[in-house]
């Protein structure tokens, strides 16, 4: 996972009870709500703390819990105590994500901007909803800085990314050399825009001819760095990746958002098609989502060869196999078969995609990547899980009936680095806030990071914190990721002593050893301070996912996620007190402790 040049800084996510102030209709196309009321500051819900409020990035998002429609109940996740929030199906049936337009935290209103579809949950309760309309919000959990680093900045996208690139103009310093390209369905729904940035703001007009990826293919590229920000249609940004691509953007410098996909009657709303492909990702469900996307399938169908016979000879399979293969994903809703009389006998004549199907084109989809990626890893996994239970460690996990012939440790080894960089870019700006490492002030306090993905909270570190001197320790002494001349870079193995360090920080201890392990690779650091960063998972009654992922440790690598009573224990056998723990978001938790 690529690190976003724009900083972030990571909230947990809180849930909070807002009610309606005032609303209006900005242009036909769109609708605008001001939320407001003593749930934006801080207080405490089912006897979890909520902070107060915070946005300020132009695409900050927040997740809206709807009233059911037709029972009028007003479900919502409870705190899990750790940073994350407890959803089940009804919610999530209910909630839709939407960016903050606009927050005012003197005048205590937060502002939501409803593009008009004509139908749907979200735009019926903003049509209806009078002053004073209770409704349950999320977030924002990701509040990313300006991106006035580049020599250029291009905002594109459509009705629903208007809130975001308006924010952002709006907040823009001035002179700022900015290119925006907006698509709205007529002629009356642009928007006047306010901003002191040197903008070139272009409408296209989806009545008039217009289409946001032909005008984006069109468009004359700004010279020097440029960052790229993207939203809309997930159909339509597919094919401006490529663009962005073939100008050389660096990933770093590239933000490209599924904000919405096309969908039809009878695909469901909303998060829908997301969490039915959640469920299918289980035995034969799982497996045929693996072998459909690994054939390209869905591809083939997307890039119109939509026959059977077409599809077979795209993707080198069969007709009559690829044919009786699309007869069950029809029948587990990822495709739609259309069918003719033959001599009087109905056939086959064209596939077609629905909506999670229409998930499934993209190789660089989150879907496609959980197929493809960590969930391969998980299911081969969990096909020894047996053998793993039994010894009590690793296995060798080899390849699989319906997997495929794949080089497993390469695999492993290139998921493992993409999970350990999406979890450092949820958590390393929180942890690093969370620190304290104030010496007597006779010097700068040295804090070091080790561990999973311990560059990017090194440079997270660096860039927040000046008043301390970072030291980096990886293996070979070579990050994953370029580190500033202010980080200081060793070489490192787990279970070497620490020297020269006031402040040790180790991200996720217990993935770097054997459950018996921990203890020693800590107590021979011998620093005066830890810091661990890790996931805890429940005694029992936790969450399903925290002990999925602790099997999954136990297959791939004989280590573990660790209970409470783990980690004091690990640290007290390591000679190390325990100062105290909180939790960072996501499941994740800063314990301090000092040595005895």
């Amino acid at each position: 996972m690529t690190r976003s040049s724009r900083t972030h800084d990571i909230h947990p996510i809180s849930i909070r009870e807002l009610e309606v102030i005032r609303s209006e209709d900005l242009t036909p196309g769109m609708r605008r709500v001001v939320l407001g009321g003593p749930g934006l500051r801080a207080h405490t819900r089912d006897g979890h703390g909520m902070p107060e409020f915070i946005s300020d990035g132009f695409d900050d998002d927040v997740r809206i819990i709807f009233p059911d429609p037709v029972t009028g109940s007003r479900p919502y996740p409870p705190s899990g105590g750790d940073g994350r929030l407890k959803w089940n199906d009804e919610v999530n049936r209910l909630f839709r994500t939407y960016t903050v337009r606009k927050y005012d935290a003197d005048a205590g209103e937060v502002t939501i901007d409803f593009a008009r579809h004509g139908k749907g949950l979200a735009e019926n309760w903003a049509v209806s909803a009078a002053p004073g309309a209770r409704v349950w919000v999320a977030g924002p959990k990701r509040c990313g800085a300006l991106p006035t680093h580049a020599d250029h900045l291009v905002l594109v996208g459509d009705m629903t990314a208007l809130p975001a690139i308006g924010r952002c103009l709006e907040d823009l310093p001035t002179g700022t050399p900015v290119t925006a390209l907006v698509e709205v369905a007529e002629r009356h729904d642009v928007q006047q825009l306010t901003t002191a940035a040197d903008v070139d703001l272009r409408w296209v007009i989806r009545a008039e001819g217009g289409n946001l990826a032909e005008a984006f293919e069109t468009l004359e590229w700004p010279a020097g760095r440029v960052y790229v920000w993207c939203a809309g249609e997930a159909g339509q940004l597919r094919r401006m990746r490529q663009v962005i691509r073939d100008h050389g953007v660096d990933p770093a410098d590239r933000e490209v958002t599924g904000y919405w996909r096309e969908q039809t009657d009878g695909d469901g709303g909303g998060a829908a098609p997301l969490h039915a492909l959640a469920e299918l990702a289980d035995v034969s469900g799982g497996l045929a989502l693996r072998a459909a996307v690994r054939i390209g399938l869905f591809t083939a169908v997307d890039g119109g060869k939509d026959t059977p016979a077409a599809v077979a000879a795209e993707t080198g399979t069969t007709e009559s196999a690829v044919l009786r293969f699309a007869r069950y994903l029809e029948a587990r809703g990822l495709l739609r078969l259309e069918t003719a009389d033959r001599d009087g006998v109905p056939g086959v004549t064209r596939i077609r995609l629905t909506a999670m199907g229409r998930e499934l084109v993209d190789p660089e989809s989150r879907a496609v990547q959980m197929l493809a990626g960590s969930g391969l890893v998980d299911l081969l996994a969990f096909l020894h899980l047996d053998d793993a239970v039994r010894t009590g460690g690793a296995v060798e996990l080899g390849t699989a009936h319906g997997v495929g012939s794949i080089d497993t440790a390469a695999l492993v080894d290139r998921v493992g680095r993409q999970r350990r960089a999406s979890e450092a870019a949820s958590t390393a700006p929180a942890v690093v806030e969370a620190l304290d490492a104030v010496t007597d002030g006779a010097r700068r306090p040295v804090v070091g990071f080790a561990g999973a993905a311990a560059d990017v909270y090194a440079q997270e570190c660096s860039d927040r914190r000046p008043d301390v001197s970072v030291v980096c320790l990886v293996p070979g002494g070579v990050p994953d990721i370029p580190l500033s001349g202010a980080v200081t870079c060793r070489a490192y193995s787990a279970g070497e002593a620490v020297e020269d360090v006031d402040t040790l920080v180790v991200v996720d201890p217990f993935a770097l050893a054997a459950p018996a392990g921990p203890a020693d690779l800590l107590a021979a650091t011998g620093v005066p301070k830890l810091v661990l960063v890790t996931r805890q998972v429940d005694e029992s009654g936790g969450d399903a996912d925290d002990y999925v992922d602790d099997l999954v440790r136990l297959c791939v690598a004989g280590t573990s996620l660790p209970t409470r009573r783990d980690i004091r224990s690990t640290l007290e056998r390591a000679g190390y007190k325990v100062d105290g723990a909180v939790a960072v978001g996501w499941g994740s938790w800063v314990v301090t402790a000092t040595r005895r």
